[in-house]
């Protein structure tokens, strides 16, 4: 499930001068006149990239849905993004995010290389505590969230673009681009799929510009949410 947007060009553009074509590897970049760089995310910046995306996904449809007030959906979010990248996506090595000098994250793309798509049993069960703690009384719409997006990732070995989401002062400065172009120039490099959830309608097109395509149309049971699977060959 991910939330960036679509803009136009920009002068103040973010100009990647070496993209990340793996997790090891850092890019290097220009925002403002300023430097900065992709990183792969460890352990020590979980709360910050949680606290990044939270911001960014304020007024996403499904975490709206999930959370219908605003002040329990900030503090859920953040709750809820840090124990999935502490317990399942970080451990993954396919966390990367984009910061200025002095270490501030401007964006955020969560990636789940081929065949760690979903959480494993023993990590599911260790993350269950801190889960429950983030959803409080909304566990309910999020298991049926769940549900809905079960099976539902294609059978080819794939990364799956759990979330992007870039910072406010940021946005429709590239930094969301670059972050998805460096997974997918890998992607292309090893010749393997990419498949993510777009959460709003209007974004779909931003997508399709950067080679996916609307596989399906998942729409969650209960008067749900809408979201559409779209999936990239390697180009």
């Amino acid at each position: 499930m991910i939330l960036t947007r679509a803009h136009g060009a920009n002068t103040h553009a973010y100009t990647p001068t070496q993209a990340a074509t793996g997790d090891e590897r850092q890019g290097a970049g220009t925002l403002r006149g300023v430097k900065t760089t992709i990183r792969t995310a460890g352990p020590a910046a979980t709360a910050a990239v949680a606290a990044q995306l939270a911001d960014a996904f304020a007024s996403d449809p499904v975490m709206c849905w999930i959370w219908p007030d605003t002040g329990q959906r900030r503090v859920g979010m953040r709750r809820l993004f840090a124990a999935q990248l502490r317990y399942h996506h970080v451990p993954n090595g396919g966390v990367q995010y984009v910061a200025d000098p002095p270490g501030e994250v401007l964006g955020s793309a969560v990636w789940d290389p081929p065949g760690h798509g979903e959480p494993r049993t023993a990590t599911t069960l260790r993350s269950v505590p801190a889960l429950v703690a983030a959803l409080g009384t909304r566990i309910r719409p999020a298991l049926a969230l769940r549900a809905a997006l079960d099976g539902k990732h294609p059978s080819t070995p794939h990364w799956y673009l759990n979330k992007i989401g870039t910072a406010p002062q940021v946005r429709g400065q590239g930094v969301g681009a670059a972050l998805l172009v460096s997974r997918l120039r890998h992607c292309d490099q090893t010749r393997t799929d990419a498949y993510l959830e777009c959460t709003r309608e209007e974004t779909i097109g931003y997508y399709e510009r950067h080679g996916f395509t609307v596989t399906q149309q998942i729409q969650v049971p209960g008067r749900g949410p809408s979201l559409w699977g779209m999936l990239r060959r390697p180009s």
